[in-house]
């Protein structure tokens, strides 16, 4: 227990919350506001605990007022089992809630509207939670699934490339179903800016995956991959092929023939330390 008291240090309420709640204050809607805040605050404490346990390094919980943002210094070379473990720890609370909830109404300390109320937002918060875009857990679990089988640089694009598509979907369905819903506006508003954020900082992401191996902070390696180039590719080329969880071992050819190996350690140094990640990377095999 004292290993998860720290989370709630991090925990910030973003601003659009506070308004969210003054609104709901006027129009008397603010019980049902507060019920959701509950529902989102125990969505983002699962995580942040299951984070915490792993021995993650928690930057900030972030409340919103339909989800939240959990903000770590890991960046892609945790396992990725554990990874999975962490982003479920979210959507699991959902299913104690429900039974609390129920305790609540079968004993006559919540009444009915107030209980239909409570699942229905437990149910559209969870399901929310999991659509296939990009910050929320469904997003971030099909990222895990494509860096498992593509290098990290790619997958990351993809998944972005792929949110866009699904979100461009979901407005779709949102202009002829219910075009004057204001908080699912909210929300696609949100996941459009997230994404435009996300797809301009790529290469910042990209470096912090870098970074992380060239500090030694890879927890895990499933495999060794064998990288094939020739000397005169440049070598940050050789690390846009770096995959999550693998060992590499970057085999250097000269006219189709190997003429040396390097180890992934070697070369994440020439880039970082020696500042040379645009020079050609057959440059070190030989004193520099």
């Amino acid at each position: 227990m004292s290993k998860i008291l720290p989370v709630f240090s991090k925990i910030r309420i973003h601003p659009l919350t506070w308004a969210v709640m003054g609104l709901g204050a006027i129009t008397a809607q603010f019980m049902e506001l507060l019920m959701m805040f509950f529902i989102v605050l125990i969505h983002e404490l699962g995580h942040a605990a299951a984070a915490q346990i792993c021995g993650w390094r928690i930057k900030v919980v972030t409340l919103l007022p339909f989800g939240g943002e959990l903000e770590t210094e890991e960046h892609g070379n945790r396992p990725w089992k554990e990874e999975m473990a962490v982003l479920l720890a979210g959507p699991l609370q959902h299913l104690w809630l429900y039974a609390l909830a129920f305790l609540l109404y079968v004993n006559g300390w919540m009444g009915d509207h107030l209980y239909q109320e409570f699942l229905l937002f437990n149910t559209v918060i969870m399901a929310v939670n999991f659509l296939p875009v990009w910050p929320l857990d469904g997003g971030k679990l099909l990222f895990i699934f494509l860096s498992l089988r593509y290098p990290f640089v790619q997958a990351h694009r993809l998944i972005i490339q792929y949110s866009i598509g699904i979100l461009a979907v979901l407005l779709v369905c949102l202009l002829s179903l219910n075009p004057l819903n204001f908080n699912w506006w909210v929300i696609a508003g949100f996941l459009g800016y997230s994404l435009w954020k996300e797809w301009k900082h790529r290469q910042y992401v990209f470096m912090r995956f870098l970074l992380e191996r060239h500090y030694g902070h890879q927890q895990d390696i499933r495999a060794i991959s064998k990288l094939e180039a020739e000397r005169e590719t440049p070598i940050f080329e050789i690390l846009e092929h770096f995959r999550r969880d693998n060992k590499h071992v970057i085999v250097i050819k000269k006219d189709m023939k190997e003429i040396g190996k390097l180890d992934e350690s070697e070369v994440l140094h020439a880039c970082f330390t020696s500042k040379l990640a645009y020079r050609p990377i057959g440059e070190l095999l030989y004193p520099y």
